[in-house]
C-alpha cells in the first residue's frame, strides 16, 4: 500500500528500516491493519498497542479508501 497521502503514516530510514510507521511511533501501519482484518476494532488495537485510537482509526479508514484492507 502507497501511504504516501496518509497524514498518520510515516517512513523514517532510521525508524523500522525504513517502514510505513504510526507517525510518531515504532508500530508498522500494516500490522495495524493485519489486526483489524483479523477483526479488532481501533480501539482495540489502540489498547493493545498504547496507540491513539483516533490515530488508529484514521488508518484504518485511508486503508479502506485506498484499497481491499
Amino acid at each position: 500500500m502507497d501511504w504516501t497521502d496518509c497524514n498518520e503514516v510515516e517512513a523514517v530510514p532510521e525508524k523500522v528500516s525504513g517502514a510505513p510507521v504510526l507517525r510518531g511511533t515504532r508500530m508498522q501501519a500494516d500490522l495495524v491493519l493485519d489486526n483489524h482484518r483479523v477483526g479488532l476494532s481501533a480501539a482495540e488495537i489502540a489498547n493493545l498497542y498504547t496507540l491513539r485510537t483516533e490515530q488508529v482509526q484514521a488508518v484504518i479508514d485511508f486503508a479502506i479508501r485506498h484499497s481491499d484492507a
